[in-house]
């Protein structure tokens, strides 16, 4: 797994497994936010394999330790 952080778009995302190939996410998934301003989407393969999630409004979705240090994407 890895975490990226675009601190301007105050978005992260996180890669579950290796690096996402160009042209494997077949479709995104979008999932109820727990918080106003925010979302959760999940990068879905061809076979319903999840490959990433992009939390927007990670500020409020995540513990500032998890994002403050990651690379940006």
């Amino acid at each position: 797994m890895k975490l990226s952080f675009d601190p301007e778009a105050d978005a992260a995302y996180l890669t579950l497994g290796d690096a996402i190939a160009p042209g494997s996410i077949s479709h995104t998934a979008e999932f109820e936010s727990p918080a106003e301003g925010t979302m959760l989407l999940a990068d879905v393969d061809a076979n319903g394999r999840i490959l990433g999630f992009e939390f927007i409004g990670a500020h409020l979705l995540l513990d500032p330790t998890l994002h403050r240090n990651a690379p940006p994407p």
